[in-house]
């Protein structure tokens, strides 16, 4: 209306409840490894844990954060969701000295260990990857459904 753009894009119940407890594990995760402290979007300063030493009163700082997240929710324009396509980190291409991958997504370096998603890109794409992730996926199925190992198969 009158030239001006009018965004609109809410989050679903369902996307905020798979959010928020994705939020969760993550804190979670990140207290189990040791991080000293958790920095959340809500808060405007950093989350300080008590010491390893002290796990029910981390856990307890984990729960509060969760409490104040969920009461708060998704404010629409105030909350930044984002999503990142990881692309490139596995490069393909047609030297071992230069990329990590063959063009069948076999790794040079182990016979067998193929990866099979965007790692494989030989840089990012700068676009969303669904459909050139998809069918590199195709592509590397064909060669591993005949897949013969050079190797025998260890007894173990």
């Amino acid at each position: 209306k009158n030239g001006v753009a009018r965004l609109y894009y809410p989050i679903s119940p369902d996307n905020q409840k798979s959010l928020m407890q994705g939020l969760e594990k993550t804190l979670e995760v990140l207290e189990a490894a040791g991080a000293e402290q958790l920095v959340v979007g809500k808060y405007d300063e950093p989350v300080d844990l008590p010491p390893l030493s002290e796990p029910e009163a981390r856990k307890k700082v984990v729960k509060g954060i969760m409490e104040k997240l969920t009461k708060a929710g998704f404010e629409p324009y105030k909350d930044t969701v984002l999503s990142a396509h990881q692309m490139g980190t596995c490069r393909m291409g047609a030297s071992p000295t230069t990329s990590v991958v063959k063009n069948t997504c076999e790794c040079w370096e182990c016979e067998g260990l193929f990866v099979v998603d965007a790692a494989s890109f030989p840089t990012s794409s700068g676009a969303n990857p669904m459909i050139t992730t998809y069918a590199i996926g195709y592509m590397a199925s064909q060669h591993i459904k005949n897949f013969t190992p050079a190797t025998p198969k260890s007894r173990l």
